[in-house]
């Protein structure tokens, strides 16, 4: 009797590992693509955030010339 259920869980235990296979292979892929569009997205805030720092420095020194010719 024994064999018998063991028989039955392993043949179960194959057969599912057979049907959930393509979604483990799935989620892994897809655990890896939004890791990298994270990844992307972390790179271009910061080219956001240098290019507005840098964008900044610029027009405070347009700022800083306007207002010394407005006081001549």
């Amino acid at each position: 009797m024994n064999g018998l259920i063991q028989f039955v869980k392993k043949t179960i235990s194959r057969a599912l590992g057979w049907f959930v296979r393509d979604q483990i292979v799935f989620n892994r892929e897809m655990v890896a693509a939004l890791e990298a569009a994270i990844e992307a997205l972390n790179d271009h805030n910061r080219i956001l955030v240098s290019a507005a720092s840098q964008t900044s420095e610029q027009f405070g020194y347009v700022r800083d010339e306007l207002a010394g010719e407005c006081v001549s």
